[in-house]
């Protein structure tokens, strides 16, 4: 009797947990919202969730009361349904209210452009909701934004984090599926947008003469795209033919290019250990001038072509020190310091570290970030030896509190790689950055406003206060 009382029990607890099988499941309850016509801001920081215990507690008087649930919600991503809208799955691990989701929604949402997005809210049970978002007009350059951290439980409770504020955002796009740039003029201007390149790694380049960025490499397996936006040009780069035995970076590549072209010339690094003068012309002939005896974690040229500063391994196991050594044209070591850099991060990772020369004769480096160096850069002198952290003016106090407002960051809890990952306009005013769910906003110096600019990958201004973003084949992003 025992085996057969068993299984009795476990069909009735099984019957009972019963998951659905990964399909769109037909809505049981819809809620049409009125059209969204105006973008605002997000939401500030919002009060602790609440709640009391439930009744089952109850049952034994000598039972000390079990704490309640924190109120979470799983947003998940559902790309495009055949009618073309665009679809964002949320499950709660408890009720969620109706009408503060709406209201979460209408509060938050943020667009690219003035266009008619229609919502609904298809409820399928009090736990498990798809919003559906149509767009009226047939604009193929398009993106909006929100976040559910208004939302409440039917018990009061907030589904908000406070040491997590991004993790209720949701990013989407309507760019298509094929990779792009997107162009758009700020503040006012047109978008418009040109094919690109399937890549993990956009690396930005600089003109050896104006010591400003012109160009964006995308790097690929066997064949790499140099492209310039002022003329559309693209320089096609391949990889050598028989590369040398190496390491792949954590991008899946095994090249790393200078951050300068010259005329007819640059360096790159094969299998992140061997460098290579590069022939940009012709054949596109590849000559050695150095092997190292560990990875290499970043690699840059100074603006007269002259000296290769390489930030290399100081240990077998992949650590987050790093070796600066500076080499002539040859190959020659003219410089070197062990341990100049540190980076956090897990051993064993090849992870790419950011390195620059300001001038011919001193480097910026990479650094933790804080508020003592928000920007995270070191500027490394050759001649004196020593290092200062990199400033900016433009970097003020009020601009950092404005941006951690803007991201409700709680004091102890600022990311300053928001910071340091700002780009500035050719004319100082407006400041582009990007958040972990691959929003892009500009914050303007002048009236210290923030202005959602798209989705996508942040890479930088053009001469003309032309933004610049690179998109992918992702259609929603979560945090």
């Amino acid at each position: 009797m025992r085996p057969i009382l068993f299984i009795a029990i476990m069909a009735i607890l099984l019957a009972g947990c019963s998951e659905t099988d990964g399909r769109v499941p037909e809505s049981r309850d819809s809620v049409t919202a009125a059209p969204i016509e105006a973008s605002g801001m997000l939401a500030n920081g919002l009060e602790s969730p609440g709640g009391t215990p439930g009744a089952a507690i109850q049952l034994r008087e000598t039972a000390a009361p079990l704490p309640e649930e924190t109120p979470y919600l799983y947003i998940q991503r559902l790309e495009t349904d055949d009618g073309g809208d665009k679809v964002v799955q949320v499950r709660a691990n408890a009720d969620m209210d109706r009408n503060s989701v709406e209201q979460a929604i209408n509060k938050s949402l943020v667009k690219s452009k003035e266009e008619q997005l229609n919502y609904n809210l298809d409820w399928i049970s009090s736990t498990f909701l798809q919003i559906r978002f149509h767009l009226v007009s047939e604009d193929k350059i398009f993106s909006f934004a929100f976040d559910l951290d208004d939302a409440k439980t039917v018990s009061g409770g907030y589904f908000s984090n406070d040491d997590n504020p991004q993790r209720n955002q949701v990013t989407v796009q309507y760019e298509g599926i094929e990779p792009r740039l997107t162009l758009k003029k700020w503040p006012k201007g047109e978008s418009k947008f040109v094919p690109a390149w399937r890549t993990g790694w956009i690396k930005p380049i600089r003109s050896a003469d104006k010591n400003t960025i012109d160009s964006y490499l995308f790097y690929d397996k066997e064949e790499h795209q140099l492209y310039k936006p002022a003329n559309g040009e693209v320089l096609k780069l391949r990889s050598p033919a028989e590369p040398p035995a190496g390491y792949d970076n954590d991008y899946g590549y095994k090249d790393m290019f200078s951050d300068r072209f010259y005329n007819g010339y640059t360096y790159m690094v094969s299998g992140n250990k061997t460098l290579y003068k590069a022939n940009t012309t012709g054949r596109q002939a590849l000559s050695k001038l150095r092997s190292f005896k560990r990875p290499v974690y970043g690699m840059s040229s100074s603006p007269d072509g002259k000296k290769i500063a390489v930030l290399m391994a100081s240990d077998e196991y992949l650590g987050p020190d790093a070796d600066l050594i500076v080499l002539n044209d040859k190959g020659q070591t003219i410089f070197s310091r062990s341990r100049a850099v540190y980076l956090s991060h897990s051993d064993g990772f090849l992870f790419m570290y950011p390195i620059e020369w300001q001038d011919n004769r001193r480097i910026i480096l990479p650094a933790g970030t804080g508020p003592d160096n928000p920007l995270g850069k070191l500027v490394f002198d050759l001649t004196n030896k020593s290092s200062v952290p990199l400033k900016d003016e433009r970097v003020t106090k009020q601009m950092i509190a404005d941006l951690f407002a803007h991201e409700k960051m709680k004091e102890g809890y600022e990311d300053y790689y928001l910071i340091a990952g700002a780009q500035w306009s050719p004319d100082s005013r407006y400041a582009a950055y990007q958040t972990s769910g691959k929003r892009i906003w500009v914050y303007d110096r002048k009236d210290r406003s923030i202005t959602f600019a798209g989705a996508g990958t942040l890479l930088g201004w053009l001469p003309d206060n032309e933004l610049l973003w690179a998109s992918g084949k992702e259609l929603v992003y979560t945090y």
